[in-house]
């Protein structure tokens, strides 16, 4: 019940993907899409290859390039194949892997070596990603690499390890019908975009009951635009439903390491740990909410966790929550707007 729940807050904020030209597909249509693959949301959007092959290799972010190479791996153009090999000698690891998991869901073999090394101390999500590239690459190494996937701890991992020594591409997997917008968007719009797209398809696998490949969409969103809070709650709060309550923690934090000045974020843990009844480590978490302007009502939570903790609602805490309001009051003007679809706007 819990995890229909929280899928159905991630339907709030979840969006159908936007029109970028002519898609080649319609996720709604795709009824009998093997449950072990993504679907590939991003196929054919050529007209972000120019912003996204020097984005790879050009920016002085790294976080930046490694999303450029997982997006033209997403996109799927042969055209990227030479930038992304450039990228294999980046000087950050996650760049690396990324380029190769992209050159390896091209079927370029010259992304196999970091395919392969993806396997193994990155997150799940990536694990995944790496695994279909390897899939894509074919060959014995490649195969050697999926069976060692097997046992995999994450379930989605493992069952499609399986999947990959057995089946073959259904026949929409190749198709890419290129996709054109009248304008040229910049890097960031594009990067926002491909969130949203993510988000569409997270809803489609939530009509389908697949929690796990909901997550992975979402992952990857908030790996796109680390800004999204609001997805960073729902992920944890999927993952505590799921009764992976380390990877729910994983999740609340990660929201708080990429927005350290939001009070949601902040609150977002603390309200988790309260749950837990890990009280102590709650309180942190909702005090610091409460400093960085969370509204009137978060103070109750606050409240009931310092009474579960054995202590009272006190002066010190009282003006730490009237100071928590005033500065909330102050910052209002410069919060992003609400906005239908995905829940914000950019």
């Amino acid at each position: 019940m819990a995890v229909v729940v929280a899928a159905c807050l991630a339907c709030q904020v979840a969006a159908s993907p936007p029109d970028a030209g002519a898609a080649s597909w319609e996720l709604l249509g795709w009824h009998d899409w093997p449950r072990w693959l993504p679907v590939p949301v991003l196929r054919g959007h050529d007209y972000a290859l120019p912003v996204l092959t020097d984005g790879s290799l050009s920016n002085a972010d790294a976080a930046v390039r490694a999303r450029c190479a997982f997006l033209l791996g997403q996109i799927g153009s042969p055209a990227s194949a030479s930038r992304l090999a450039l990228s294999l000698q980046d000087r950050d690891r996650k760049v690396r892997i990324f380029s190769g998991i992209a050159l390896g869901l091209l079927g370029d073999e010259r992304g196999l070596p970091a395919a392969r090394a993806a396997l193994v101390g990155t997150r799940w999500w990536v694990r995944y990603y790496a695994l279909i590239a390897l899939w894509q690459i074919g060959g014995d190494r490649a195969e050697a690499a999926i069976k060692s996937a097997l046992n995999d701890q994450d379930t989605l991992v493992g069952a499609a390890a399986k999947r990959a020594l057995s089946d073959a591409p259904p026949s929409l997997w190749a198709k890419r019908t290129a996709c054109g917008l009248d304008e040229e968007l910049s890097l960031d719009e594009f990067i926002f975009d491909a969130a949203n797209y993510f988000v569409g398809e997270s809803d489609w696998w939530y009509h389908h009951g697949e929690y796990e490949q909901l997550l992975r969409c979402q992952e990857v969103a908030v790996f796109l635009d680390p800004t999204f809070v609001e997805m960073f709650e729902v992920n944890g709060w999927l993952y505590w439903s799921m009764e992976r309550n380390t990877e729910a923690t994983g999740a609340y934090r990660r929201g708080i390491e990429a927005n350290p000045e939001s009070w949601e974020a902040a609150f977002a843990l603390g309200f988790h740990y309260f749950n837990l009844g890990a009280y102590g480590k709650a309180l942190v978490y909702l005090a610091r909410a409460q400093e960085l302007g969370a509204p009137p009502t978060q103070l109750h939570t606050y409240a009931h966790a310092l009474e579960k903790a054995g202590r009272l609602l006190g002066n010190r805490e009282c003006g730490t929550a009237e100071a928590g309001c005033k500065k909330r009051e102050a910052g209002k003007g410069e919060r992003q707007a609400i906005a239908p679809g995905r829940g914000r706007s950019p």
